[in-house]
């Protein structure tokens, strides 16, 4: 007999690994190297948890997938940045709600640096559509959250962000994780 996997199983070790992975970011050691004027790209994974509540009731699923991450870099000097980013997901719902998801998010982010280490507050804003059973939805609303990551000089790039957002249009609240890798132009 094979064991069953429930859904909630599966979105629960996902999000341990990717916590650890996260975790791993607070284990590089930093060099002698601060932030950088330019323009970065990267991609990762993506995963968010929902719980929301509709017509008929409380609705709780997990989306994953992946998403490709722009931003501009400018420094205020070499212990701060300002980095406003661009956003956009592609992901597949799990759990009460079966979907394909895809996220548009827009905001900046305040990088406080200790060498080539980074820790970041957030703040954003994030447009969801959801298609579902061939119904189209579309959500909206702020996020705020923090992010920690890596910059090397080479301009090799890494990181993680976590945020939480409350969309007007519905009752979601949602928590998201997003792991990057990529690579800033100088």
């Amino acid at each position: 007999m094979i064991p069953s996997r429930s859904a909630s199983g599966v979105a629960s070790r996902r999000w341990t690994v990717l916590c650890a992975a996260a975790g791993l970011l607070a284990l590089v050691r930093p060099v002698a190297a601060g932030p950088a004027n330019g323009f970065g790209l990267a991609g990762g994974p993506v995963v968010h948890s929902v719980r929301t509540q509709d017509r008929s009731g409380t609705l709780a699923y997990t989306s994953a997938g992946v998403g490709l991450f722009g931003d501009a870099q400018f420094t205020v000097d070499d212990r701060w940045s300002l980095d406003p980013y661009l956003a956009l997901t592609a992901e597949r719902a799990q759990g009460d709600l079966s979907a394909d998801v895809s996220n548009g998010m827009a905001g900046f982010q305040l990088r406080r640096w200790a060498g080539d280490r980074y820790l970041a507050a957030q703040v954003g804003y994030h447009v969801e559509l959801r298609i579902a059973s061939g119904r189209t939805s579309t959500f909206y609303g702020p996020s705020a959250g923090i992010g920690t990551g890596v910059e090397r000089e080479s301009g090799l790039t890494y990181g993680a962000t976590f945020d939480a957002l409350r969309l007007f249009i519905s009752r979601d609240v949602r928590l998201a994780l997003r792991i990057h890798v990529g690579w800033r132009w100088r």
